[in-house]
């Protein structure tokens, strides 16, 4: 019976899945999905300055998250205790160099960057040249600083060489060439020696002039390089050349200047020019000679110093004369290249100065320095002690001017807008160490020393700037009691 009753159970539970199977279409049984495995996972990662920790936590049910950031101080850059700026000094200067408490400062004198590998800075130490000086600190729990400069640029009085056996009446740069009362007239600087220049002249270089590879000189000479010349040649670059007969007259020529154009003036005692008329002053245009209209008279008609105003058209003439083609001009003239005439600067009987003029210069503002032998401009109407400013319309002194002398040379530095004053004086605007040179502040309208000035010997008879040197020549032994012969520069000691 049992038996029975267990075999109809078994028929009876496989009938109902064959029912449910053949309804499964009709009828739905809930379903249960469990969600798979979850990962738990912890990063850390670290940048430059910045600290960063981020943990994640998950179950089944919650996920947290967890930033952590901190920030590493930057230090501050280094300071330079001695203000970085030009020093007009014989002495060297220490440099000292200030950071926070506990930091390594590294620094560079050659103006590279610094980094770990450049002279760890461990007390204040010297410079004698002209220095860009770098520097930076790194401490352990800090950023590195950045870098602090200082740029220290010392300027003083060099000598050039042993110098040259005579006066200097004329310095041109680019290389260096110097012209005068010196064995052979014409020498050259090639960085560590003088030597004579294409086999010099016959006698004195007063004017030097270059354009390009073409040399200009002009003094009182008959021969350069053994090739007759009449007192003016041109150097070509491998010969030198007459200038179509040269000049004629007493003491011939004392001054050259190149137009933009490059058209050659030249200012003497002559009255000829390759055969034409030009009394004290003329034109070489590249092949012949031109007069500027009668040129000058009166005094002793001769035209020392030469400026040349490219913004305005006029070619500015000073020397001993007091008529230019007919115009009353006293000593001080300009001629107009337009329109082919002479002009006084002043009215009336209030022109010029009243006495020689040996130096000319044009500072950016097209005003025209004048110096020389005189006391007074405009006629007699406006005191100066040999030198003066021309602001286009009228004149004015530079203060009480030079005293014990006269004014031989003037150059404008365009880079300190300041006016280098040489001659045989003895003191600039009653400042001390003027001997010889001085310095007109023209910003500040106010005299300075260069330096020591001229130590030893009797005058400044030219000046030249050339970016951030002064060239200084004259008839002298000592600048700021430094051993110089003739020939000195201040500027920039590298």
């Amino acid at each position: 019976m049992k038996k029975w009753l267990l075999g109809f159970f078994v028929i009876g539970l496989i009938g109902t899945v064959l029912i449910m199977s053949g309804c499964q279409d009709s009828l739905q049984f809930p379903t249960t999905t469990l969600s798979p495995p979850i990962t738990v996972a912890t990063t850390s990662s670290t940048t430059l300055g910045t600290s960063t920790t981020t943990t994640t936590t998950t179950t089944t049910t919650t996920t947290t998250t967890t930033t952590t950031t901190s920030t590493l101080p930057t230090l501050a850059a280094p300071s330079f205790i001695l203000p970085a700026g030009t020093y007009e000094t014989d002495s060297i200067l220490t440099v000292t160099i200030e950071s926070t408490t506990g930091a390594t400062v590294f620094y560079t004198t050659d103006g590279s960057d610094p980094d770990t590998s450049a002279n760890v800075y461990s007390a204040p130490f010297t410079i004698a040249a002209s220095k860009l000086i770098k520097a930076m600190a790194t401490k352990e729990g800090s950023l590195d600083s950045s870098i602090a400069s200082a740029n220290y640029e010392i300027w003083w009085w060099q000598a050039i060489g042993a110098g040259l056996d005579g006066t200097v009446r004329a310095i041109e740069t680019g290389s260096l060439y110097a012209a005068g009362y010196f064995t052979d007239g014409i020498a050259q600087w090639d960085g560590s020696s003088w030597s004579v220049f294409a086999g010099g002249i016959d006698y004195c270089g007063r004017g030097l002039a270059i354009d390009g590879s073409n040399i200009y000189l002009v003094g009182e000479f008959g021969e350069a390089g053994g090739v007759s010349v009449g007192s003016i040649a041109g150097w070509d670059g491998s010969t030198w050349e007459g200038l179509a007969g040269g000049l004629g007259g007493a003491n011939d020529g004392f001054v050259l200047l190149l137009d933009p154009s490059g058209k050659l003036y030249v200012g003497g005692e002559f009255s000829t020019a390759g055969g034409v008329t030009a009394n004290g002053i003329a034109c070489w245009d590249g092949s012949t000679w031109e007069s500027l209209d009668n040129g000058v008279a009166g005094g002793s008609e001769i035209v020392y110093a030469l400026a040349y105003d490219a913004d305005n058209g006029y070619l500015y003439a000073g020397g001993d004369f007091t008529i230019a083609s007919g115009v009353t001009v006293n000593n001080i003239a300009r001629w107009d290249v337009t329109n082919l005439t002479w002009e006084a600067l002043g009215a009336g009987a209030d022109v010029g100065t009243s006495g020689q003029v040996s130096g000319l210069a044009l500072d950016s503002s097209g005003n025209l320095y004048v110096g020389g032998s005189f006391d007074s401009v405009a006629g007699s109407s406006v005191a100066a002690d040999q030198v003066a400013k021309w602001d286009g319309t009228s004149w004015s002194a530079l203060d009480s001017g030079v005293a014990g002398g006269d004014v031989w040379a003037l150059a404008f530095d365009p880079g300190q807008n300041k006016l280098y004053v040489g001659g045989d004086f003895t003191s600039a605007g009653g400042v001390a160490s003027t001997n010889k040179l001085g310095r007109w502040d023209i910003t500040n309208s106010t005299w300075e020393a260069v330096g020591g000035a001229v130590t030893a010997g009797n005058f400044v008879q030219t000046l030249k700037v050339d970016g951030s040197n002064v060239y200084v020549g004259g008839n002298f032994t000592e600048v700021s009691s430094i051993s110089a012969r003739n020939i000195a520069k201040f500027g920039k000691v590298e």
